[in-house]
């Protein structure tokens, strides 16, 4: 028996193009409005975030020297051309903007000069307990070798690792170095190179420095909270003038603000 032939029904292969055709052009056209949705979502979120007063606003600078910058820019703006702001008075801004700036150039200045206080107190650690090893001879001189541990802790040094070391941290140099002294003139060495004179001085050198390095950072940490007290008080203040812009002037508050100041481009 022969095959039996079936003619291609091309009619039915052509519609089927055209239905795949149409079909993707609908899928085409249903991914369209999704996405525009989206980004209007977008830009609406971000307006919200921004008429909220987020504290990562564009607007408002978040390094402190350009924060500063910005607030006298708007300081100046303000005393040509007023805003009336409820909460606050054109002199309380003056004043936050004043004192953010006191704070900002102290709290700096402190940080510089303990960089520099730290610097030479960890060189006089260094060096006392480079020369600490001479009390160690000094001792030999007198006590005999089976017995010289006993003395070890009355000239400050302590004992660490099965050693007897000079130590590394403030207070405990502090302690050390004053049990050396009275030990030098226990013993009578306070003639030697490294005797009463050199551990003296030492002494009174290192722990001016401590105390000075104390009170700094205790003066530092309360002037870098109140700085953030004024700081956010700042940030307040700016959010409120970009929100009350909005509202003055709502078709080009954005022209407004950099004619107040305001370089977003800039940070």
């Amino acid at each position: 028996m022969d095959d039996e032939f079936t003619p291609k029904d091309n009619n039915s292969e052509e519609d089927k193009k055209n239905e795949n055709s149409d079909e993707s052009k609908k899928d085409e056209n249903s991914d369209e409005n999704p996405k525009d949705e989206n980004t209007e979502q977008n830009n609406e979120s971000a307006e919200n975030d921004e008429s909220k007063g987020v504290k990562y606003l564009p607007w408002i600078a978040t390094n402190e020297k350009d924060l500063f910058g910005l607030g006298g820019r708007v300081l100046a703006s303000l005393e040509e051309d007023p805003m009336d702001i409820k909460w606050i008075s054109f002199e309380g801004i003056k004043t936050n903007i004043n004192n953010f700036g006191n704070f900002f150039v102290s709290t700096s200045e402190t940080s510089d000069s303990l960089v520099s206080v730290n610097s030479e107190k960890n060189r006089l650690a260094a060096d006392m307990s480079k020369n600490s090893k001479y009390l160690k001879l000094y001792i030999a001189e007198f006590i005999d070798e089976d017995n010289k541990y006993d003395y070890y802790p009355e000239f400050g040094l302590v004992h660490k690792d099965n050693k007897y070391n000079w130590p590394t941290d403030a207070e405990g140099i502090r302690v050390s170095v004053n049990k050396v002294v009275k030990a030098i003139v226990k013993y009578k060495l306070d003639d030697r190179k490294y005797g009463l004179t050199y551990w003296t001085e030492i002494r009174d050198k290192y722990i001016a420095l401590d105390d000075l390095t104390n009170g700094e950072k205790g003066g530092n940490s309360l002037g870098r909270s109140d700085k953030n007290v004024e700081r956010a008080l700042l940030e307040k203040i700016l959010r409120s003038i970009i929100n009350g812009q909005k509202c003055f002037t709502p078709d080009d508050w954005e022209a407004q603000l950099r004619n107040r100041g305001f370089l977003r481009e800039r940070f």
